[in-house]
């Protein structure tokens, strides 16, 4: 009977011992774990644009910053404007251009900046009911548009009271992301200039 009792006893301890080390043995196993970070750096794009005016068909002169003198009536200048995308994404482009004539001092006479005319390309740019004109194609980076214009022409028909007055052209290009915003430059938001419409 002893026997039995301390094989019982014996089986039991045994029994508890496996219990115990099963236990353990899950325990341990819980805390095998294992964490993984990854790090994704995502940098913006950029749309960046340059205005580029030059003074020759070359391309090689910049339009002098103090303008050109000595023109008169019936004379064409060359100014070639021309907008180059200097940022890493797609851009639409417009460009506002205003012109004015200031007379020279003591003449009281109204000056028309319609005797300024300058040969728009109607081809690859498009006058919007805005007054600005929106580049027909999305500009990618690099990539330089086909010239607004090329020659600021003054006609013979202007009068005497023109002496010594200073033609003012101010070309002043804007450009948009292409990417997710509309199909054509006209129809494209988040122009920079506050009085867009």
């Amino acid at each position: 009977m002893k026997h039995k009792i301390f094989v019982k006893s014996k089986l039991f301890a045994l029994a508890v011992v496996t219990i115990c080390a099963s236990i353990i043995a899950y325990n341990s196993y819980a805390y095998f774990t294992s964490v993984d970070t990854a790090t994704n750096v995502i940098t913006a794009g950029s749309i960046d644009i340059d205005l580029l005016e030059w003074a020759d068909e070359g391309k090689t002169v910049p339009f002098p910053v103090d303008g050109i003198n000595n023109v008169l009536p019936g004379m064409e200048v060359t100014k070639i404007a021309e907008v180059k995308n200097v940022g890493s994404g797609a851009a639409w482009i417009r460009v506002k251009i205003d012109k004015s004539i200031e007379l020279a001092e003591g003449v009281d006479e109204t000056a028309d900046p319609e005797n300024i005319i300058i040969d728009v390309n109607d081809t690859d740019w498009t006058l919007g009911e805005d007054g600005y004109y929106y580049y027909n194609s999305q500009l990618q980076p690099g990539e330089t548009t086909v010239p607004l214009f090329t020659t600021v022409h003054f006609p013979t028909s202007m009068k005497p009271f023109y002496n010594n007055c200073k033609a003012v052209i101010v070309v002043t290009a804007y450009a948009t992301q292409v990417i997710n915003n509309g199909d054509f430059a006209d129809e494209a938001q988040g122009w920079t200039d506050e009085d867009q419409t």
